[in-house]
């Protein structure tokens, strides 16, 4: 299983990095691009790599939320 974590608050340079499990990161300027991407790139790894993957969202209560990758609630 892979997991891609988002951030609820962007770093010091003003972007969010997305984390694609221990492999890869990439940076968006607005949290909804590294979300969009996420979904993407998870529905991507699935069906090429047939992966399962998780989409871990923080909340701004700083909670993280597992998501499927067509970003419905897993809980």
């Amino acid at each position: 299983m892979l997991i891609i974590d988002i951030p609820f608050a962007p770093d010091r340079n003003a972007h969010w990095t997305v984390a694609i499990g221990q492999e890869r990161s990439r940076s968006f300027t607005t949290r909804r691009d590294a979300v969009q991407f996420a979904a993407g790139e998870a529905e991507r790894i699935y069906r090429i790599e047939n992966r399962h993957v998780v989409i871990n969202i923080e909340g701004a209560d700083g909670l993280w939320r597992p998501f499927r990758t067509t970003l419905e609630s897993i809980t």
